[in-house]
C-alpha cells in the first residue's frame, strides 16, 4: 500500500456513481425506497411529538404546575423507551432527548409532588432503566436498518471512509461508536440520579431527616 492515495479513487468512484443510472445517496431514489420513505415519515412525526411535549413541559414548569410536570415527564420517559427500541441512532438520540426533558421536569417538581406521585415517578424511572437496550444492541439496530434502507451504498460509504483515513465506526457527522457509548452511559447515570432524587425525597418525608447513606434507601 506504499504510496497509495485513496482520495483519487474515491473521487472517481463518486463520479462514476453520479452518471445516469447510478446514484450516490441521491435523495430522489430514497423517496422511492419504501423503507426510507416510511422512516422519514415516522421521523417527522416523532419530531413533532417531541417538540409538542417539550413546549408543554416548559409551560408547565414556568407556571409551577407540579402534577402536570410529572404527567409530561412520564410521557417523555415513555416516548424515550419506545424510541430506544426503534431502528437507527437518530431514534435513540431523540429518545435520549425526551428522557433528558423528562428527568429535568420531574426533578424540579419533586418536592412539590405528593407521596403517591413520587412513587409513580420512581416506578417509571426504574422501568426506563429495566427496558433500556444496551449500546451494542442499539448499534446493531442502526447497522441493520442502514443496510436495509441504503443497501450496498452503506457498505461503499464505510469503505470510502476507511480509504480516506476516516473511522468506519462513525455513526454520523458528530458521533462515532465510542462517543455514543459515553452518551449512553451518561443517560444511565442520569436515570440513576433521578431514581436517587425521588427515593431521597420519600425518605425525608417519612423520617423527617436525610439518610445517613444510600444503603438506607434500599429497597425503596
Amino acid at each position: 500500500m506504499g504510496g497509495f492515495k485513496a482520495a483519487p479513487v474515491v473521487k472517481a468512484a463518486k463520479a462514476a456513481l453520479a452518471e445516469p443510472g447510478n446514484v450516490w445517496f441521491d435523495a430522489r431514489e430514497f423517496r422511492e425506497n419504501e423503507l426510507s420513505r416510511n422512516y422519514h415519515r415516522s421521523f417527522h412525526r416523532q419530531s413533532m411529538l417531541s417538540i409538542v411535549l417539550e413546549v408543554e413541559t416548559a409551560n408547565a414548569e414556568q407556571a409551577g404546575r407540579a402534577s402536570e410536570c410529572l404527567e409530561l415527564g412520564i410521557l417523555q420517559w415513555r416516548l424515550g423507551r419506545v424510541l430506544r427500541r426503534g431502528g437507527i441512532y437518530m431514534d435513540w438520540e431523540m429518545g435520549n432527548r425526551a428522557e433528558i426533558y423528562g428527568c429535568s421536569a420531574v426533578s424540579n417538581a419533586a418536592d412539590k409532588l405528593s407521596d403517591d406521585e413520587c412513587r409513580r415517578a420512581l416506578t417509571e424511572v426504574r422501568k426506563s432503566l429495566e427496558e433500556r437496550p444496551d449500546a451494542q444492541t442499539v448499534l446493531a439496530y442502526n447497522a441493520y436498518w442502514f443496510r436495509a434502507c441504503f443497501g450496498w451504498r452503506e457498505d461503499l460509504n464505510r469503505s470510502a471512509r476507511w480509504l480516506v483515513g476516516e473511522s468506519p465506526t462513525i455513526i454520523n457527522a458528530w458521533v462515532d461508536e465510542g462517543k455514543f457509548q459515553k452518551l449512553d452511559q451518561r443517560g444511565i447515570l442520569r436515570l440513576r440520579l433521578m431514581e436517587t432524587r425521588l427515593a431521597l425525597e420519600l425518605y425525608h418525608r417519612e423520617h423527617g431527616q436525610w439518610p445517613t447513606g444510600l444503603q438506607d434507601l434500599v429497597p425503596r
